[in-house]
């Protein structure tokens, strides 16, 4: 059974911040028709909010400090996976003396 701790909570934010950007962009766009800039705005500023979100939330290891909330690797979904840096944020690579 997935018990639903802090740290899945936090595993889980990302996903369903993708969800609920898809679902204000088509609310946007059905209560502003024709209105380019709102439907433009809207996925560009909760772009930039969802990548905020994930650096903050982490975890990611560089050279000589810690970034996010979760503490290095860190089991979610009940041990079920493992949410590291490289699972965090593909784009984000580690140092060579630490991959």
């Amino acid at each position: 059974m997935i018990t639903f701790d802090a740290n899945t909570i936090l595993a889980l934010l990302p996903v369903v911040g993708v969800a609920v950007l898809a679902m204000l962009v088509v609310a946007v766009d059905l209560s502003f028709p024709g209105n380019d800039r709102a439907v433009t705005l809207t996925p560009s500023l909760g772009l930039i909010a969802l990548m905020v979100l994930v650096v903050i939330i982490g975890p990611f290891e560089f050279v000589d400090f810690h970034v996010g909330v979760l503490p290095g690797a860190t089991e979610v979904f009940g041990g079920a996976y493992v949410r590291d840096g490289l699972t965090a944020l593909p784009i984000f690579c580690c140092s060579q003396s630490r991959c």
